[in-house]
């Protein structure tokens, strides 16, 4: 007997089971108008019997636990990623409010640290609202500074660091980046999906499935 899933996130499922598995990608299972009409239990596992005996499918490589534990920290980056943006712009937001603007230079350098260091105001409690809302753009800015080098350090995995290199000379991306893709995650420095990337992951990495 196999026991059949349809996609990677049961892969916990699949490695527990003593009996064996085979991961189905979605897009390649043919689906009638039927099927798509009906959606029940027992009509997707006739579904999926039928796909399994006819070997209709392209078969989803499961990855080690190594990759595994590889890509939570690229998704931890990207959703770290985002709350640093966030973080920066309710600062920012506030400030302009309050008849604050920064017009020299860019934002989050050294002269801009510098000039957050002049900003005073009059009302404790919008002194006590700068602070936190400072605080917690330090605190996202660190975040992220840590598991880029985080990141970085991965590049040398022996599992990863040869699909690294090729992406990185190929298709000329950074490391961050790099290190996603070579994992199936897909998300470059700034923690969205490259499409012109995913393309060389296909080509770097014929036969394989990437997910997101």
């Amino acid at each position: 007997m196999k026991l059949v899933l349809q996609d990677s996130d049961s892969a916990g499922s699949c490695r527990n089971s003593d009996s064996p598995c085979v991961i189905m990608a979605p897009a390649s299972i043919a689906k009638t108008a039927r099927d798509k009409a009906v959606k029940t239990d027992k009509s997707d596992e006739q579904m999926l019997a039928k796909t399994l005996a006819f070997h209709s499918y392209k078969e989803v490589i499961l990855p080690s636990e190594n990759i595994e534990a590889i890509k939570e920290i690229v998704r931890l980056r990207c959703s770290v990623n985002k709350s640093c943006k966030r973080a920066k712009q309710y600062l920012l937001s506030f400030l302009l409010g309050h008849g604050f603007s920064y017009s020299d230079g860019k934002h989050w350098t050294v002269k801009f640290s510098s000039w957050l260091k002049t900003i005073h105001f009059a009302s404790e409690y919008l002194t006590f609202c700068f602070e936190e809302y400072l605080s917690e753009a330090t605190r996202q800015i660190q975040r992220l500074a840590m598991l880029n080098r985080k990141l970085k350090g991965l590049e040398d995995d022996k599992e990863i660091r040869d699909g690294v290199k090729k992406l990185k000379c190929i298709c000329r991306i950074d490391t961050i980046a790099a290190v996603g893709l070579a994992v199936g995650v897909g998300f470059d420095s700034t923690g969205l999906v490259r499409q012109d990337s995913r393309k060389c992951h296909r080509i770097i990495f014929p036969g394989t499935v990437c997910f997101s």
